[in-house]
């Protein structure tokens, strides 16, 4: 279920996550605007099947444009993995294992909305730190 974060005037926190995909065929995270069902600002899908680095945003009820160019796939199953998810002024910027990955430009506004943070699917949460700037 969704976890409420700290009120920010600004902006949603950075997250560093350390995770175990457990045999993952697939998971996600989602910086959301509430509980289950609410608008989602950024939803992080590794598809592990297909190598695919699926990215997008959930707005009054729809899934916008899916993004899903990437540099390679950063992931392997039952291999833990370090993430660092830093919400800048025009995106959320992602770096695996301490090297950039992808940017996802900001889609909704205002950032103050995102209020919760859920992890669903095939994943352990080793640790995880939010940092309020």
């Amino acid at each position: 279920s969704p976890r409420k974060l700290e009120p920010s005037v600004t902006s949603p926190p950075n997250l560093c996550l350390r995770y175990r995909p457990s045999g993952a065929t697939r998971f996600c995270f989602n910086f959301q605007c509430g509980g289950l069902g609410s608008d989602i600002a950024f939803h992080f899908n590794p598809r592990f099947r297909h190598k695919e680095m699926v990215r997008n945003s959930f707005q009054d009820g729809d899934w916008g444009t899916e993004e899903r160019k990437c540099h390679g796939f950063p992931f392997a199953p039952g291999v833990h993995f370090d993430l660092l998810i830093r919400v800048l002024d025009t995106c959320f910027d992602v770096a695996v294992n301490g090297q950039h990955y992808l940017q996802f430009q900001h889609r909704l506004q205002p950032l103050q909305r995102v209020s919760h943070f859920s992890v669903e699917g095939d994943v352990m949460v080793a640790a995880c730190k939010f940092q309020y700037c």
